[in-house]
């Protein structure tokens, strides 16, 4: 038990810090952080520190990947980029994103708050940002279906804006994971 213990400990925390690719100063404030955040006596003041916390998820897709990308980058469709756009817009700001979790998790509460939401192209691939303070259990992923599904036509944009008020579930698909990144952590 002892030795499983030691091994979990060196592959989870140790490992990540010295073979980080980050610039010292990030993996150190992040460690520091994460110490602080861990240590803090009370429960109540660790739900306030967390709130300044920001997560950025970066979904790379394109149209046909090669052999060697489909592990790491998505296939899913995308139609027209300014409507996807107006759909990433749709996200941002304070939202119950109640309809946009996997049913199963049972979070304390679903309201997050989107910062940014937006595409971008790199050459052939296409990708799409969201900034949060923080994310449900496969919300970036139902967020990313809805927001190509609008972008083909699949979805109307006011019917994008009645699931994300709560209002009515129109979709519960979800992108593949295939693309899906965790880019960045930010500590305000």
């Amino acid at each position: 038990m002892k030795k499983k213990i030691e091994k979990i400990i060196q592959e989870k925390l140790i490992n990540p810090v010295l073979h980080s690719r980050a610039p010292v100063s990030e993996v150190s404030l992040g460690v520091a952080v994460g110490v602080f955040l861990g240590l803090t006596p009370t429960v109540g003041v660790q739900m306030y520190l967390v709130a300044v916390v920001w997560s950025i998820y970066r979904y790379i897709f394109r149209d046909n990947p090669s052999i060697f990308e489909r592990r790491y980058v998505s296939s899913l469709g995308m139609g027209d980029s300014s409507l996807l756009q107006t759909a990433l817009e749709q996200f941002v700001g304070e939202h119950d994103f109640i309809y946009f979790h996997k049913t199963g998790s049972d979070p304390l509460h679903s309201r997050r708050t989107v910062f940014k939401a937006y595409t971008r192209r790199l050459g052939p691939y296409r990708l799409i940002y969201f900034h949060a303070d923080g994310f449900l259990r496969a919300q970036v992923r139902m967020m990313i279906y809805a927001a190509a599904a609008a972008s083909l036509g699949r979805l109307t944009i006011s019917s994008l804006r009645e699931q994300i008020d709560g209002r009515h579930r129109h979709l519960t698909t979800l992108a593949p994971p295939q693309g899906l990144y965790l880019a960045r952590v930010l500590y305000k």
